[in-house]
């Protein structure tokens, strides 16, 4: 059973410390601030199950909490998040912005990246090794 009162208090105290944290002075309090954010609007996120009657709750909190996650530098737990959001039945809106987060945390992955960088050198040896045997067929 869902306490909405518990699920109400986190995600208004995750905002109240979000903003605190956008205005802070002290770089180490906004990031402790930030996290403590995160980490409740996530718990309240997934206070709610994947159902109908839970949306557009469900999708917003999910989304708040994904973005948190990017703010705190955890594009792995962003992506777990914005993936959650989209697993239920959110507005259109809401589904548009989960599938950016998840675009963004995905383009911006370095595991991503290395098996770019990888293909992309792959292709350029293929490429090498295919004009050295047409060189060397050519010579025949």
């Amino acid at each position: 059973m869902i306490d909405q009162t518990r699920m109400t208090a986190l995600h208004q105290r995750a905002m109240e410390q979000a903003q605190e944290a956008l205005t802070t002075s002290d770089s180490r309090l906004a990031r402790e601030l930030s996290r403590s954010a995160f980490e409740k609007e996530r718990e309240a996120a997934e206070s709610l199950p994947s159902e109908p009657g839970q949306e557009p709750t469900r999708a917003i909190l999910y989304r708040s909490a994904a973005m948190l996650a990017l703010d705190c530098r955890d594009d792995a737990e962003a992506g777990r998040l914005a993936r959650a959001g989209l697993a239920g039945s959110p507005p259109d809106d809401v589904r548009a912005e989960l599938r950016e987060i998840l675009a963004g945390v995905e383009r911006s992955s370095p595991g991503r990246s290395i098996a770019r960088v990888f293909r992309t050198a792959l292709a350029l040896v293929l490429s090498s090794v295919v004009s050295a045997l047409d060189a060397i067929r050519s010579h025949r």
